[in-house]
């Protein structure tokens, strides 16, 4: 039987790594933060923040090769991670600030 966890070790960047329900995308953070050690349900100290810009759509990119100018669309995701749960917080950009989720069980072979 396989045992599930909710974020992995990735070696190459040495950073914890999980699944942002609400970027649906990979998170992750170093060694620099504090961590319970529970895979099952993390806790991490202090709270996380990724910014960056979203990505462009198949209409921008074609716009964007027929000469038009489109402004990158930045976002904001800060959470706490609290027993398996991701914390959104207000000043995150995403449709889930605000609300606490679980962090997606991961499967462990």
């Amino acid at each position: 039987m396989s045992k599930q966890n909710r974020l992995f070790w990735q070696d190459d960047i040495e950073q914890w790594v999980f699944q942002c329900v609400g970027c649906e995308c990979l998170h992750g953070f170093t060694r620099q933060w504090t961590f319970n050690g529970n895979m099952q349900k993390p806790t991490v100290m202090p709270s996380i923040i990724v910014r960056g810009t979203e990505g462009i759509t198949d209409d921008e990119h074609k716009r964007i090769m027929d000469g038009e100018k489109i402004d990158p669309k930045p976002f904001v995701c800060h959470f706490f991670i609290r027993d398996g749960k991701m914390i959104y917080l207000e000043d995150s950009t995403r449709a889930l600030k605000g609300q606490t989720v679980d962090i997606p069980l991961w499967e462990e072979v």
